[in-house]
């Protein structure tokens, strides 16, 4: 085996046995999502159901980033209280 065929296959090796970057899985209670991937790159809708908001809207859109965190923290759709 020549020297250039030892670096690729130690390459390959080293990209099997390295583990996926994820981020946590997204709590889905009062929502809605396009995917339940959590894999790095991967962009998330995030359609929240009637009465609920995430960051006083009633979608978001979200990344996993490469940090392995969602690039909007705290992505989860809350009951909007009735405002008198």
């Amino acid at each position: 085996m020549t020297l250039q065929q030892k670096l690729v296959t130690q390459w390959y090796v080293a990209c099997l046995l390295t583990p996926v970057l994820r981020c946590p899985s997204l709590d889905t209670t009062y929502a809605e999502i396009n995917t339940t991937d959590t894999e790095f790159g991967v962009t998330v809708n995030i359609s929240c159901l009637p009465g609920y908001k995430v960051i006083g809207q009633t979608t978001a859109t979200v990344h996993c980033a490469n940090t392995g965190q969602w690039s909007l923290a705290n992505a989860t759709c809350l009951r909007m209280l009735n405002q008198y």
